[in-house]
């Protein structure tokens, strides 16, 4: 695998195709006619297909307008309407738009059934199905996930865009304990992204995608044996620029993915009350962290990753005691117990499932209104640590 310019990590969506090969889009001076690859897409007049008021906007507004069309549509249907709309999404700044503009979610995952996406979207939740996995990561990032294909005792990683079915290989690697403990993360200022795999020892390995045509060794000689010991025990959690792994309930080992440096660092201390349970899970943006001082109630902590520094979110306190007959009524049973396992929108929707029970159903509990609905799942899921996700047109130069 050649090396890759880094500039070049974040580019348009690739052309949609059933062929096993990267296809390249060029655009007849036809205006009838787009030319894209082996094949020719025949479109009528933008003017036929488009309200006169859509087409005479200018190129900002609909540059603003575009950017907030869900990622599947476009890919699916609106970069084929016509020349304009072609060339205002297939650039580098509309795709980074698109994903600032793009609401993050919950992906609920399970390895061979399709993944699900619980997000907010306008007010209204909806549950979006993915393509299916063969094996299951804890890993996501703009929009990109990793799966795998395992064979000989040698783990090769791929990055796939659920949207655009785009994939890209990476090199293989031996000794990774399991495929819960990859993780990938994107460098903002080398504009790379890192995958990084936790192998026996327990030790830290990463790769530059796009750039490494094998995995470096990150040194962790100068972690406590038992934080070092702990990397192996739980999968990593990823937020902007970071990887996080709470070894235990006094201790997350953080990895700045832009420098490579590891640090320890104290997890939250809560005063004043016994903690009975806790979950921590990534925001996309922040590492939170719930802890449980009542059956049904949880306070809420946040990590500054920069400063390596907890704060307990005096605004909101879950306590959900008062809906207790609601959630008996939902499929609460005794000796049940509820687990948060993420936000679908940070500090307003949390997810919690029950215990000991295959996931076919989700509560979700609004803190703004404190209403508590159920939805159901299209498939029961055997779940594994649901990911924050939000769909986008990210992909990577040679992805298939």
């Amino acid at each position: 695998m050649g090396n890759i310019q880094a500039s070049l990590i974040r580019q348009p969506p690739p052309l949609p195709s059933q062929h096993s090969c990267s296809l390249i889009a060029a655009i007849e001076e036809d205006e009838e006619a787009l030319e894209i690859g082996r094949g020719t897409y025949y479109l009528t007049r933008c003017r036929r297909r488009l309200s006169k008021s859509l087409m005479s906007l200018h190129n900002d507004m609909l540059f603003e307008v575009l950017s907030r069309v869900p990622a599947q549509d476009i890919y699916d249907a609106a970069m084929y309407v016509c020349r304009k709309w072609y060339r205002i999404i297939h650039t580098h700044k509309f795709i980074d738009a698109h994903l600032r503009h793009s609401p993050r979610g919950l992906l609920l995952r399970s390895p061979c059934t399709p993944a699900f996406l619980m997000v907010a979207r306008q007010g209204q939740l909806e549950t979006i199905c993915l393509t299916k996995f063969k094996r299951c990561s804890s890993a996501g990032c703009n929009g990109l996930l990793l799966d795998f294909e395992y064979n000989n005792r040698i783990w090769t990683p791929y990055i796939v865009n659920p949207v655009t079915k785009q994939v890209f290989v990476l090199p293989g690697i031996e000794e990774v304990i399991c495929s819960e403990f990859f993780g990938i993360s994107y460098a903002a200022t080398s504009m790379v992204y890192k995958v990084v795999a936790i192998v026996h020892g327990p030790r830290l390995k990463i790769l530059t995608v796009g750039v490494d045509d094998s995995w470096r060794s990150v040194c962790t000689k100068h972690l406590r044996r038992l934080a070092r010991s702990g990397l192996c025990e739980v999968s990593p959690r990823t937020t902007e620029g970071f990887m996080h792994w709470l070894t235990s309930v006094s201790s997350v080992v953080t990895l700045n993915v832009e420098t490579e440096m590891v640090e320890e660092s104290s997890g939250p201390t809560p005063q004043g009350c016994v903690v009975l349970g806790s979950a921590w899970v990534s925001t996309g943006s922040k590492l939170s962290y719930l802890i449980k001082f009542e059956r049904l109630g949880w306070h809420v902590w946040e990590m500054e990753p920069e400063i390596k520094e907890w704060r307990k979110l005096p605004d909101i306190v879950i306590s959900l005691t008062d809906q207790k007959r609601k959630f008996q009524w939902l499929g609460l049973r005794k000796g049940q117990e509820l687990l948060p396992i993420g936000w679908i929108k940070y500090k307003e929707l949390l997810a919690l499932i029950l215990s000991g029970v295959p996931v076919s159903f989700v509560f979700v509990y609004n803190i703004v209104t404190h209403k508590v609905v159920g939805v159901d799942l299209p498939d029961t899921i055997a779940l594994h640590s649901p990911i924050p996700h939000q769909n986008s047109l990210v992909w990577l130069p040679g992805s298939s």
